[in-house]
C-alpha cells in the first residue's frame, strides 16, 4: 500500500496548467482542485491546521492573508485571482491587466498592480492604489476585473512612455478614445507626460520609432506626408508607415522586433514590389537609423523628395 506521503495528487486549473503535489493531505490536494490551484483558509475554517502544516512541510505557500497555493505554483495569473478573491471589487490595472488582455507587446509581470479601497498592499508581488475607476473603464478578462484596454494604455504610458499608446493605436484603439478618457481624469499623477505623448501621437505611430520619424518630419517642417496611408495594389490595401501621396513616395520605418523574421522578410519585399508596380517608390530605413542618426534621416528624406520630383516632373 502506499504511504500517504508518496501519493501523488494533480491539480488542474492553476495558473501554471496542470501541478503535480506527492504526499499533500488529501483534503488540501482536493480543496486546491476544486479551487483552480488556490484555498482560501478562514481563521476558523477546518481545514486551517492541514493548510498551516502543508506550509511548515513546505508544500504550501500564502499567496496573500488566508489565500494559499501549491509551492512553486504562483504565477501573473493565480496572483490575480488570489487579489480579486481578497476584494472582489478590485481592478487589476498596468502590467498585469495588459498581459490579462492579451494586448501587444504584453509581458507577463511579476508584480500585481490593482486599484482597491480596502487592500493595503505593496510587496514584490502587490501593489494596490486606493483609487476608484468609472464602472465604464472597467472589463472582464480571464474572468477577472480589468481596466479597459484604452486606459490600460494610458496607465502604462505614464511611466513607461510612448510605446504602449503605438501598440494601443497598433490594435485599433482610436486616438481620440485615448484623449476622452485621459480628459476625464484630471489630476492623476503623470499626467503632464501623458499630454505630451497623446499630442505627439497627433499622426498615430505604430512604433516607437515611427514616433521618433513623426516628430523629426514636424520639427524640419516637412508637409505633404500622411501616416499609415491606405494604397490599393495587386496584394490588396496596403498601409504605407509615411506615405507623401503628390508623389506617390512611402517611407518604411523597420524595427528590429516587427521585421526580424524570415517570413516578415519575405512579406516586405512583396509588398515593396507590389507598391513599385502600383507607381510607388518604397525607401526604408531601420529604426536604429531613426534614432541614432535623426540630422542624416532628415537629410536623405529631403533628398529622396527632391529626387522624386524632378523625377515625376521628366515622366510629365
Amino acid at each position: 500500500m502506499m504511504a500517504a506521503e508518496d501519493t501523488l495528487w494533480t491539480v488542474t486549473g492553476t495558473g501554471s496548467g496542470c501541478l503535480f503535489l506527492r504526499g499533500v493531505d488529501e483534503q488540501v490536494a482536493v480543496e486546491l482542485a476544486h479551487g483552480g490551484g488556490l484555498i482560501v483558509v478562514g481563521r476558523h475554517s477546518p481545514l486551517r491546521g492541514r493548510v498551516e502544516g502543508a506550509v511548515r512541510r513546505g508544500q504550501v505557500e500564502r499567496v496573500l492573508p488566508g489565500i494559499y497555493a501549491a509551492t512553486g505554483s504562483v504565477d501573473c495569473g493565480l496572483r490575480c485571482r488570489a487579489l480579486q478573491l481578497a476584494d472582489g471589487d478590485a481592478v487589476i490595472m498596468g502590467e498585469a491587466a495588459a498581459w490579462l488582455l492579451g494586448l501587444p507587446d504584453a509581458k507577463e509581470p511579476q508584480r500585481v498592480t490593482a486599484l482597491s479601497t480596502t487592500l493595503r498592499l505593496d510587496t514584490p508581488r502587490f501593489r494596490t492604489l486606493e483609487r476608484r475607476v468609472d464602472p465604464e473603464l472597467v472589463g472582464i478578462a480571464r474572468g477577472l476585473r480589468v481596466t479597459c484596454p484604452a486606459l490600460t494604455a494610458l496607465d502604462l504610458a505614464a511611466t513607461q512612455g510612448g510605446r504602449p499608446l503605438d501598440a494601443a493605436l497598433r490594435s485599433g484603439i482610436p486616438l481620440p478614445t485615448l484623449w476622452a478618457i485621459f480628459r476625464s481624469l484630471p489630476h492623476r499623477p503623470g499626467n503632464a507626460t501623458l499630454r505630451r505623448l497623446l499630442t505627439e501621437s497627433r499622426d498615430e505611430p505604430w512604433s516607437e520609432a515611427e514616433r521618433s520619424a513623426h516628430l523629426l518630419l514636424h520639427r524640419a517642417r516637412l508637409s505633404g506626408w500622411k501616416t499609415n496611408h491606405p494604397v490599393q495594389v495587386s496584394l490588396g490595401r496596403v498601409h504605407v508607415d509615411i506615405g507623401f501621396p503628390h508623389l506617390r513616395m512611402a517611407l518604411e520605418i523597420d524595427g528590429f522586433e516587427f521585421h526580424c523574421s524570415r517570413a516578415q522578410f519575405e512579406r516586405d519585399r512583396a509588398r515593396d514590389v507590389a507598391l513599385f508596380l502600383a507607381g510607388w517608390g518604397v525607401h526604408r530605413f531601420t529604426a536604429d537609423h531613426v534614432f541614432s542618426r535623426p540630422d542624416a534621416f532628415l537629410e536623405e528624406v529631403r533628398g529622396l523628395l527632391a529626387a522624386r520630383e524632378r523625377l515625376l516632373g521628366r515622366a510629365a
